[in-house]
């Protein structure tokens, strides 16, 4: 059978014999071929693990590697930048790689894993070694928070069996896994109590000998059987006995991290998700399960969102196991007739103005999908659907839309057949008129094209369709969804916490019939950890000291810039943007002028009395400059003073901090890669930040495309982006040297990665650092990760740990019971939440040659949060990264591409897995390069 036929469903290959297994079955140890897949309904639940890990991949690029240091007359600046093709980097990094290269992990992608975990998959010669936790932070108060998680409190004690699980020829689909599975055949052989990964992997607590079986589907449906056509072979062998044990002895550092602590964990995973896998009321999708009893709200375009239940299991510090729980969101389509949301989502007044847009266009003499249309079929490809008209032969029946056909109802001919012998007449009737004659149904929007199905190319009229319950919408949603689904999501800290107890009770953990038959027991109460406030900064400006305290929020009034723009400011301008619903007539405009430049001297900013060029430009302008808000001149100064070479402010550390200052020449790096819309060919933006002054307050940034989907910074940019920094603040800051100590910040990447920014981007950091010094650097450096994607929730109590919305206060320091075991990492809350639940940055430290303790690099990482240099307040992430993330965004102006091509992204676009290949493509066209008058480029131009 052909690819594309299996794709679509067009047939299967016989089962042979039971007795004679198949060529095509994957032998017991071979390495799992296929893309590791998503969680998608109740009974598919990812891939298991093979009963052998995956062959040794060749290793990537290392340390070792390297090429001798350039010396200073080689370094280039970013206008010289021209990325190359980089060499192909070693496979794990998800947003880059092909899907159908396994790695032993893709089949724990429910766990929460720490970095060391990633071993397993052997992508380098030598493991990489991570920070050990060095201690436990002792500056501050001690407090007690709970959070959102609950201890494993009984594991399976009796034996766990673990068995090697092939359906028909090795590669059915997944429908066809799930029927053979479920079927009344294959529970007499191995009873109820069996687990199945819904792969290749099953699990049970008796020892089965090897089972051997057909299915027949169609007696298991109660139709007469077709022999052979719908007949699968079903074969179980034990492969091993897990000792789930090993998981203690790992986290008491009796063993180390294998295959063998990996398989008992990937059984708990899958016993855990059993029970409410096959609970009829749930709907899975990856870690999160979803009720339409539950909350749901109306999001517009034909789509809601669903408020759900996430869990995950993860090993903890305090050797324990915990399962995090917390809200989860996600949208679905509204059941109901396809052509009604097809109307609301593609934002038509009609059926009939539906018809006209998705009318198909003619090219070289043949059809093909206007520009709606295909829209409209990257939107809804997939979608469960059910035919309903009377007199339909097969009414519950379900189909899945594959394509949005070229020809209407009108269009599309089929040859009539005789009713009674049901054979050929040689008469040719169109689509309408066969409904017309067969079911005497008259077609509304005949007009309408055709819409085929992935199973035997079947095609239906639009109209006649209709979506069914629990489908899930993967397209970006448009800003008026954004906005509604912002509104839904955000909850307070109570109300959070109550949806999550919600959610628990989804869940019905005491009554799982799966977790009680195997001993798996969770505690009932959350958490309640033992945690620190750390002592807050107080904020130094030109003239003064702010001590927020836990507010972490001061102002500007009275207060002047802690060092203002260094040359006066002579020549500036203001536009006026005219037609809009405000026109502000001469006299607003010279009243704004005239308090703007005020504002700014009170600020302590340099600027003559030069009267500013004014130039009328294109609509909408706001009503700012009609109110003429002191607040307003202030958030707006401290930008201009930014890009001017200014300083707003700058955190003095608390004297029981434990972190003062720097006391050596110290560089800071902050790095981010951003991707486009998933299904959008732009190119990915890597961005790079680096402190510019003593006190890491100042940041300069440059940007350069990073290839197609590409998370690590590729050597080129590495070169050709960090090199010409260093070189300025050689001169600028460091008095001819080069940093003696250095910290390198990454955001955006996930466990799974961090091996790649130590093997990979380290490196090459090093190696730009010993060019410019003409032989090695030999300074300190610290590697950090900074990440906000994941579930962990704080709950204080009233008390000095809670704000007024019961959120945790900013200094909140979480390092134990749901931190990794071993590794050096730590939440901590270091912003006040504007509205919702407010949520922390983990930071994982990943490498530490200064072997700073926890006192010094977590209050240096908070304090620092308190110098954003546009803001009165202090941010949840650090600046390094924030700044990153605004130049990554500002860059996206220097695209080099044509405006005649138009949006490539953003919100309407499929959320597909992104196309890759085998050599993923990285030569993308750079940047168009920056006006560099004054030396822009080393300034604050992003801001």
């Amino acid at each position: 059978m052909s690819h594309a036929a299996r794709r679509r469903g067009r047939g299967r290959a016989t089962a042979p014999p039971v007795d004679e297994p198949s060529q095509n079955s994957p032998h017991r140890g071979a390495p799992r071929q296929g893309p590791a897949g998503a969680f998608d309904g109740p009974s598919s639940r990812g891939r298991g693990l093979s009963s052998v890990p995956p062959a040794q991949t060749s290793p990537g690029d290392s340390a070792s590697q390297q090429e001798p240091p350039a010396t200073l007359s080689q370094v280039v600046t970013p206008s010289q930048a021209v990325p190359t093709q980089a060499p192909p980097a070693p496979r794990g990094d998800p947003a880059r790689d092909p899907q159908n290269v396994p790695r032993y992990t893709d089949t724990l992608k429910n766990i929460d894993l720490s970095a060391e975990f990633f071993n397993i998959d052997q992508l380098y010669d030598k493991p990489t070694e991570f920070k050990r936790r060095p201690g436990f932070n002792t500056s501050g108060q001690a407090i007690s928070l709970s959070v959102n998680a609950v201890p494993v409190v009984d594991f399976p004690k009796k034996n766990v069996y673990q068995y090697d699980v092939v359906i028909g020829n090795g590669a059915e689909n997944r429908a066809v896994q799930r029927k053979v599975w479920a079927s009344q055949e294959r529970q007499s052989k191995t009873g109820q109590g069996m687990l199945y990964d819904g792969n290749k992997l099953a699990w049970s607590l008796t020892d089965h000998p090897e089972i051997r079986t057909m299915v027949d589907l169609d007696k298991e449906e109660g139709f007469p059987s077709r022999g052979d056509k719908n007949t699968y072979r079903l074969r179980i062998v034990k492969t091993k006995k897990l000792d789930i044990s090993i998981i203690d002895s790992f986290l008491q550092n009796k063993v180390q991290m294998g295959i063998p602590v990996a398989e008992a964990i990937s059984f708990l995973d899958h016993l855990l998700r059993e029970g409410p896998s096959l609970n009829p009321h749930l709907v899975a999708v990856k870690r999160s399960f979803f009720a339409r009893s539950g909350q749901r709200h109306d999001l517009g375009g034909g789509i809601e969102v669903f408020r759900g239940v996430y869990q995950s299991m993860r090993l903890a510090e305090g050797q324990k196991m915990v399962v995090n729980i917390d809200v989860a969101n996600c949208c679905f389509f509204k059941p109901g007739s396809l052509l009604s949301a097809m109307v609301a989502n593609m934002d038509m007044r009609d059926a009939s103005q539906l018809a006209r847009a998705f009318q198909s266009e003619q090219s070289n003499g043949s059809k093909r999908l206007s520009a709606t249309a295909k829209t409209a079929q990257g939107r809804f490809k997939g979608t469960a659907l059910k035919a309903i008209y009377n007199g339909n032969p097969s009414p519950d029946k379900e189909w899945k839309m594959f394509k949005i056909n070229t020809n209407n109802a009108n269009e599309e001919m089929l040859e009539w057949k005789d009713p009674q012998t049901k054979k050929p007449t040689g008469q040719m009737v169109s689509v309408a008129q066969y409904f017309k004659r067969r079911y005497n149904l008259t077609l509304r929007y005949a007009q309408l094209p055709l819409i085929e199905m992935t199973k035997k190319s079947a095609k239906f009229p639009l109209e006649l369709l209709h979506i069914k319950e629990n489908q899930r919408y993967s397209t970006k949603l448009n800003e008026a969804q954004t906005s509604n689904m912002i509104k839904f999501a955000v909850a307070p800290p109570d109300k959070r916490l109550a949806a999550i107890n919600e959610g628990k009770s989804w869940l019905n953990w005491e009554k799982d019939a799966y977790l009680q038959n195997y001993g798996l027991r969770m505690g009932k109460e959350f958490i309640k950890t033992n945690a620190r406030l750390l002592p807050p900064p107080g904020v130094k400006f030109g003239n003064r000291t702010e001590q927020p305290q836990t507010k972490g929020r001061w102002d500007l009034r009275g207060k002047t810039f802690l060092s203002p723009n260094p040359q006066l400011l002579e020549a500036w301008g203001i536009g006026i943007f005219e037609n809009g619903r405000i026109r502000p007539d001469k006299a607003v405009i010279d009243k704004f002028v005239a308090d703007f430049t005020r504002a700014y001297r009170g600020h302590g900013g340099h600027v003559s009395n030069t009267p500013p060029y004014i130039a009328k430009l294109v609509p909408d302008a706001g009503n700012a400059v009609q109110k003429g808000n002191p607040q307003y001149y202030s958030n707006v100064l401290m930008k201009v003073n930014a890009k001017l070479g200014g300083c707003t402010s700058q955190a003095v550390p608390h004297p029981s901090s434990g972190f003062q200052k720097f006391t050596v020449p110290t560089m800071i790096i902050g790095a981010d890669v951003s991707h486009p819309s998933p299904g959008s060919q732009d190119a990915s933006m890597a961005a790079i930040t680096v402190s510019f002054d003593r006190h890491a307050g100042r940041y300069t940034s440059t940007c350069q495309t990073n290839g197609h989907r590409v998370e690590v910074i590729t050597e080129n940019n590495w070169r050709t982006m960090l090199q010409p920094l260093i070189v300025e603040w050689v001169k600028s800051v460091g008095a001819g040297q080069l940093p003696q100590r250095l910290y390198y910040i990454r955001d955006g990447v996930s466990e799974g990665q961090f091996a790649h920014v130590m093997n990979q981007e380290v490196p090459h950091i090093k190696a730009c650092l010993s060019a410019v010094a003409n032989k090695q650097w030999t300074g300190n450096l610290t590697v950090m990760v900074a990440s906000k994607r994941h579930h962990v929730r704080a709950f204080p109590a009233r008390g000095p740990a809670s704000d007024q919305r019961g959120n945790p206060v900013p200094g909140c320091l979480i390092e134990r019971d749901v931190t990794t075991p071993n590794e050096f990492d730590f939440y901590l809350y270091s912003h006040t939440a504007l509205q919702g639940t407010s949520r922390p940055v983990h930071y994982t430290i990943l490498y530490d040659d200064a072997n700073h303790p926890p006192n010094v690099i977590q209050n240096m990482i908070y304090e620092h949060c308190y110098q954003y240099m546009r803001s009165t307040t202090s941010v949840s992430l650090h600046p390094a990264v924030y700044y990153a993330h605004l130049a990554s965004n500002r860059a996206k102006a220097h695209v080099d591409m044509p405006s005649s091509r138009g949006p490539t992204g953003g919100p309407g676009f499929k959320v597909n897995q992104p196309q890759s290949s085998d050599t993923p493509e990285t030569e993308v066209k750079p940047l168009m390069a920056m006006f560099n008058m004054n030396n822009i480029r080393t300034s604050m131009w992003y801001i």
